[in-house]
C-alpha cells in the first residue's frame, strides 16, 4: 500500500471511505464473490489485450480488427473501453471498472458473458450499491485492505489495475491499447478537470512502469499515440501477430 498511501495524499483521499467501499463490496458480493482462480484459468499463459478508453481508442480498435488480434487474444477492457468494444459488436472478456464509465453498457457486457471486475472506493459507494446487484457474481478489488471477495492487486487506475491484475493472474504476453495516458478524453469517457485527470494518468504511468520491472512476461504497447511507457515496447499489431 505505499504508492497508494502517496497517492491518497497527493489527491486528498481517506484510506478509511476507500476501507468502508471495501466493506460494503464484500457485503454486496457476499457468496457471489468470483474466485481469482476463475479468471486465472482463462488467462494463465495466454496473450491479453487491455484496452483502455484514450482518445486512440477507436483508431486501436480499427487496426486491431484488420490485424485479427481478437480472435487470438483474450481481451480486457478498462471500464470505458467496453462501450467502444459494444458498439462495434465485441464482447470483453473481462471488464475492470470502477463503476465511472456507461453503465448501461458495462451491465449489458454482463449480461453478454463478460466477467465483471469490479473495483471500491470512497468515491463509488453509491455506484457500488445500485449497480453491483445486477454485475453478480463478480470480483471484487480495492486499494486497500482486501476482505472476502475482495482483492488487492495494486493499480490506480482501471487501465493500469487490469494489467496488475492479467500479470497476477499469470498472462503470457501483454499488449495495450487505448492507453494514451496523456489527459486527452475520448467520447467513451467521464470529462474530468484536465489537470486532474492528467495527475492521475501520470500515476498510472509509473505504476504500469513499475509492474514492467517486475515481470518476465512479454509487454507491448500498441497504442497509436500518448506517452511511452517504460517496460513496454511501442508495436504494431503486426508485431504482437509474430510473438504468437
Amino acid at each position: 500500500m505505499l504508492f497508494y498511501r502517496r497517492i491518497a495524499s497527493e489527491f486528498n483521499y481517506s484510506l478509511e471511505a476507500d476501507q468502508n467501499a471495501t466493506e460494503l463490496l464484500s457485503e454486496l458480493l457476499g457468496d457471489n464473490a468470483i474466485s481469482p482462480r476463475e479468471i486465472e484459468q482463462q488467462i494463465r499463459g495466454r496473450s491479453v489485450l487491455v484496452l483502455g478508453a484514450g482518445p486512440s481508442i477507436d483508431g486501436d480498435l480499427d487496426r486491431m480488427t484488420r490485424g485479427g488480434l481478437f480472435s487470438r487474444c483474450i481481451s480486457i477492457a478498462a471500464d470505458g473501453a467496453t462501450s467502444a468494444l459494444l458498439s462495434r459488436g465485441m464482447v470483453p472478456a473481462i471488464v475492470v471498472t470502477d463503476l465511472d464509465g456507461r453503465l448501461d453498457d458495462i451491465c449489458k457486457a454482463k449480461e453478454l458473458g463478460s466477467v465483471v471486475v469490479v473495483h471500491a472506493h470512497g468515491d463509488n459507494v453509491e455506484a457500488l450499491a445500485r449497480v453491483v446487484p445486477k454485475l453478480r457474481p463478480a470480483l471484487g478489488t480495492t486499494q486497500v485492505l482486501p476482505r472476502k471477495g475482495v482483492y488487492n492487486f495494486r493499480g490506480f487506475t482501471d487501465g493500469d489495475r487490469a494489467v496488475f491484475l492479467v500479470l497476477a493472474m499469470g498472462a503470457s504476453v501483454v499488449a495495450l491499447a487505448g492507453m494514451d495516458l496523456a489527459g486527452g478524453h475520448s467520447k467513451y469517457e467521464r470529462k474530468r478537470p484536465t489537470e486532474v485527470k492528467s495527475r492521475k494518468l501520470l500515476w498510472g504511468k509509473r505504476l504500469l512502469e513499475l509492474a514492467a520491472r517486475r515481470t518476465s512476461a512479454s509487454l507491448l504497447n500498441l497504442t497509436r499515440a500518448g506517452r511511452e511507457i517504460m517496460g513496454f515496447k511501442r508495436a504494431s499489431p503486426s508485431d504482437l501477430l509474430r510473438i504468437l
